[in-house]
């Protein structure tokens, strides 16, 4: 058959739709797809009776979970004959590789749902105000606890028909490995440790640094011969040297220096973050007041408050320790000192925390 005769008969597919002002508008390998009159909404028809994963009160479901925002304008429809299910229009672009993977980890830190055909062409989309959007939720899989809900039996059921597919073939094909690498990762990562460690959901360690999920998915390739505790021990410490989290306590570790060095009343209290610490003049502690070198401790908060804008401005580990070794207690500052430093010890803490940071992600590669 003519190419353009088959592409006919597939604007034509369901009259009934078109008679009501419906637009074709594209046809994948599960739905077909059509444009409301006035371009606002899409209308999915899946092609196949019984196919669990476009069932269109199930996609109604699944995508209400990911985008509540949305559901007022979705719903289950029939059309003489055919059910199918609406959704919003998005107009926009293909999602980059790192766009799906901020999006992947978004959406399992929500819902808990993985959705392991996210490389498939055109399933996640970066509309025009850079929001990115998945169009298609028929594989987004929640396939244990998380948080209040409950694995989905419809997921665990339609998981153990599709992994060995997605494992040795969708996985595998070169256009996705050349362009989605970090997605095929995170996807991997995810089922690890929704499965080791289900209760961990502050994963942007995935997506700012890749060689944790890389990681990650070598030991979902490769982990059916490794001990459960030892994968669950790696998954914790992985999320515990990530660089973000890292980043964090070494802030919280300065900040609690100059919580016990300075005053603080009730109405700056809430305004204990990096912007306040940054700018502003603090007064001792009338402790400090009474028993500290008052020349000295205000020569250390200072140190202490550069310190921090600076870490704030730190993107990696490298930079990150700079900071905390180029703002190290000098000899000078120490001079007065009859008892140990605060200062030092806090530095310390973050030098330490630093040093086995790197030691690990340098063994993960």
């Amino acid at each position: 058959m003519p190419k353009h005769s088959k592409y006919h008969s597939i604007q034509n597919r369901h009259p009934e739709v078109q008679q009501l002002g419906w637009e074709f508008l594209d046809e994948g390998t599960f739905n077909t797809a059509y444009k409301s009159p006035n371009g606002q909404l899409v209308l999915k028809i899946p092609k196949y009776k019984g196919n669990d994963t476009e069932d269109p009160h199930r996609s109604v479901k699944v995508f209400c979970e990911i985008y509540p925002e949305y559901a007022y304008l979705t719903r289950v429809v029939e059309i003489g004959p055919y059910i199918g299910w609406q959704m919003p229009f998005f107009k926009g672009r293909e999602a980059t590789d790192r766009e799906i993977v901020r999006k992947l980890i978004d959406i399992y830190a929500i819902t808990g749902r993985i959705v392991m055909d996210a490389p498939a062409k055109s399933n996640f989309i970066c509309t025009d105000d850079n929001k990115v959007i998945c169009i298609d939720v028929g594989f987004a899989f929640r396939l244990h606890h998380h948080l209040q809900r409950k694995p989905s039996v419809g997921s665990l059921t339609l998981m153990k028909n599709y992994e060995y597919q997605y494992q040795y073939h969708f996985f595998q094909k070169k256009i996705f490995i050349d362009n989605y690498q970090h997605t095929i990762h995170t996807i991997k990562a995810l089922l690890l440790i929704q499965k080791h460690t289900p209760g961990l959901i502050k994963l942007d360690f995935l997506c700012h640094q890749p060689n944790c999920a890389r990681y990650l998915a070598s030991i979902y390739d490769h982990g059916q011969s490794m001990d459960p505790q030892a994968i669950d021990k790696k998954i914790t410490m992985m999320e515990y040297f990530a660089f973000e989290n890292l980043k964090k306590r070494c802030l919280d570790t300065l900040t609690e220096y100059l919580q016990s060095r300075c005053y603080l009343n009730e109405t700056f209290y809430n305004f204990i973050r990096w912007p306040f610490y940054t700018w502003a003049k603090l007064e001792l502690s009338w402790w400090s007041f009474i028993f500290r070198n008052h020349q000295l401790t205000f020569q250390k908060i200072e140190r202490a408050q550069e310190n921090i804008k600076q870490i704030h401005l730190c993107q990696n580990y490298h930079p990150l320790r700079q900071v905390i070794h180029q703002f190290e207690d000098p000899e000078e500052l120490l001079r007065q000192r009859t008892h140990p430093s605060g200062l030092k010890k806090a530095y310390q803490k973050c030098q330490n925390d630093i040093f086995f940071a790197q030691n690990f992600m340098n063994m993960i590669g």
